[in-house]
């Protein structure tokens, strides 16, 4: 009896959880940038934190790659701000990963976006997160708050990012930066592989 009512609760709780979701309103974690108020997304308004985000895309955008916008970055000497889960914002020297995860997120185009990962069985019984396709999210608000870019525009770059470094069956040994070159299409034609 104990476990069919337990049960039931995790139902409703799923349910209503998705209809906060369905509605733009369940807001769990932002990304830096962006500040939960209430069931809200809004920008943060720490100007210094929106015009290095800004700078991101527009680096992005410029040179043709994240690792492009990354080298340019690094040669710069400019840091990027990272939140951490207590609240607090700290600067450092960006990565490959800080940029790549802010051009593919839907939340700096103004969308709302939810369901994105699921749980995987790893190692020692313990599971992982991956990414689901796009076509798989439970819900996904374009214009659903105040972006850094257009929608289209981080769709553009969401999908240039998705097929410059998409999985590929790779036959020998590159590094990442090869793989997500734009030149990588190039040689990865005159060689055949």
């Amino acid at each position: 009896m104990r476990g069919s009512v337990l049960q039931f609760a995790k139902g409703v709780n799923s349910s209503i959880r998705l209809t906060k979701a369905r509605r733009g309103e369940l807001v769990v974690t932002v990304p830096i940038g962006f500040l939960k108020a209430g069931d809200r997304i809004e920008k943060d308004p720490n100007r210094r934190i929106q015009e290095a985000i800004a700078l991101v895309f527009d680096k992005v955008a410029e040179l043709g790659s994240a690792r492009q916008a990354l080298l340019w970055f690094l040669e710069q000497g400019l840091d990027l701000p990272v939140r951490y889960a207590n609240g607090d914002v700290t600067w450092r020297r960006p990565n490959y990963a800080t940029i790549h995860r802010m051009i593919a997120n839907p939340i700096y185009g103004g969308a709302y976006a939810y369901g994105k990962n699921r749980s995987v069985p790893g190692y020692d019984g313990r599971s992982g997160i991956r990414r689901k396709a796009r076509d798989e999210w439970l819900v996904l608000i374009p214009d659903a708050h105040e972006g850094y870019v257009s929608w289209e525009r981080a769709r553009r770059s969401a999908r240039w990012s998705a097929t410059m470094c998409r999985p590929a069956v790779i036959t020998e040994r590159r590094s990442m930066a090869t793989l997500c070159s734009p030149a990588f299409s190039v040689v990865r034609g005159a060689v055949g592989s």
